[in-house]
């Protein structure tokens, strides 16, 4: 890459390939951020991306540590993990997207030079490192970086993005959304890079705004064809408010009960794609069917009924008592 590289990585383990990789990287950034400085570097070692570029991320201010980084590790997982359902719930529907999220490599720093003047002539920030800080090394994205949004790139990549944001939101049973999804499109594949996660109970610290950041979302987001018949917060927060003694209806979870058939119904009819799936309490329920849509999640949800039978799976048991009692809500 034309520079001489003058800091150096222990060797860790890339949990996204099983390789073990160090990386040697330049004395000076590359991109300057509020809480990081990013550096070009190669990932050395054993494994399938050993000789390619990385970028390695250290701390602006301090010297990092796991309790660090470890927010950037759960973030990254739990897009993952939701990108691979999501994938499968576009793949039910003819569409091909696939969202690969990265996994960043939490690696020590091992030798450093004296290369950190060179960060004066540059006029760069400096950056004094210390053997055994540690610091976040990720693939280099070769190609258009760009944020998946509206206005930023084009109509199906935001609609797609957007799609899955409030996928997230569903399937977490509203715990929380994953945002601001940025990287590189390389035909039906993205590779992105750590995404912006608000959580009710802010777990993911720094960006993570809480509930507002979850309404903040919805309040822009514009249900396109992908998401249309899923429910949204907004569509919760104009029922009532429950009592102490009534469930959280934000952590309501999917009663899928696959035994259960309607009668004369194929067994596939039980199979519930997420565009079925409604928000249900983790509550055994007895068996049985109620033809009353009164009783449906969707008007529990504001939501237009239009199912013609439903199957306990898709009854809404709002309360203990009711359950206690045999009542189906």
């Amino acid at each position: 890459m034309g520079q001489q590289y003058s800091v150096e990585t222990l060797t860790a383990s890339d949990e996204s390939d099983g390789g073990k990789y160090w990386s040697s990287f330049e004395p000076y950034p590359s991109k300057v951020g509020g809480r990081k400085l990013a550096y070009l570097g190669l990932l050395n070692g054993g494994g399938p991306k050993a000789g390619e570029k990385c970028i390695v991320k250290v701390l602006k201010n301090g010297i990092g540590t796991y309790a660090d980084w470890n927010c950037d590790l759960k973030k990254a997982r739990a897009a993952r993990d939701m990108a691979k359902t999501f994938g499968v719930e576009m793949k039910d529907r003819d569409i091909d997207a696939h969202f690969n999220f990265i996994i960043p490599i939490l690696a020590e720093i091992d030798e450093v030079s004296m290369f950190t003047c060179m960060n004066v002539v540059m006029r760069k920030p400096r950056k004094k490192f210390h053997e055994f800080e540690l610091v976040s090394i990720e693939p280099y994205l070769d190609g258009k970086f760009e944020l998946f949004e509206f206005g930023s790139s084009s109509h199906y990549n935001a609609v797609v993005a957007h799609a899955f944001s409030h996928y997230t939101w569903l399937k977490s049973r509203g715990e929380f959304v994953i945002t601001g999804l940025k990287g590189v499109q390389q035909l039906n594949k993205y590779n992105l890079t750590i995404p912006t996660i608000h959580s009710r109970s802010q777990k993911f610290v720094h960006t993570d705004k809480g509930y507002k950041g979850i309404e903040d979302f919805f309040s822009t987001h514009r249900c396109n064809d992908l998401c249309r018949v899923w429910p949204r917060p907004d569509n919760v927060l104009q029922r009532p408010k429950l009592s102490n003694s009534e469930i959280d209806m934000m952590s309501l979870q999917l009663q899928n009960m696959a035994e259960i058939q309607p009668k004369g119904a194929a067994p596939a009819a039980m199979r519930m794609s997420v565009s079925d799936m409604y928000l249900m309490r983790n509550y055994p329920i007895r068996t049985g069917s109620h033809q009353d849509s009164r009783n449906c999640a969707c008007s529990y949800f504001g939501l237009q009924c239009s199912h013609k039978h439903h199957p306990v799976s898709m009854v809404m048991c709002t309360t203990r008592s009711a359950l206690e009692n045999d009542v189906f809500l």
